[in-house]
């Protein structure tokens, strides 16, 4: 949430995202000056061992009941970024976070990211 993030150092240069703008990835190990000209903003990051895992980040819109799977022995992890989410009769509002390990039908009126 908030304004815009810049990023420098990857290419292209400088990477520009805002609120609308799809999951970025990028390697750990690459130096990266970041500036906030805006004004504060939440930033969510995945890291991962890229030997030991694979991962990857959706943003979804829930409006209406949508049926997720939990591939293999794999685990989902849903954060609420804004509205609110249902689960099995419980509700998630903004900054929740649920980790699955089967799948599920989520619910509500909100955004969701998706890893």
């Amino acid at each position: 949430s908030g304004g815009r993030l810049v990023l420098d150092g990857l290419a292209p240069s400088p990477v520009v995202l805002d609120v609308g703008s799809a999951p970025l990835a990028f390697p750990g190990d690459v130096a990266i000056a970041a500036e906030v000209p805006d004004g504060p903003i939440r930033n969510l990051n995945l890291m991962t061992d890229r030997r030991r895992l694979r991962a990857s980040a959706e943003r979804l819109m829930i409006g209406a009941p949508v049926a997720l799977a939990v591939p293999g022995a794999g685990r989902l992890i849903v954060y609420t970024e804004s509205g609110f989410l249902t689960v099995a009769g419980q509700r998630l509002e903004a900054g929740d976070t649920l980790v699955a390990h089967k799948g599920f039908t989520l619910g509500g009126e909100g955004r969701a990211i998706l890893f």
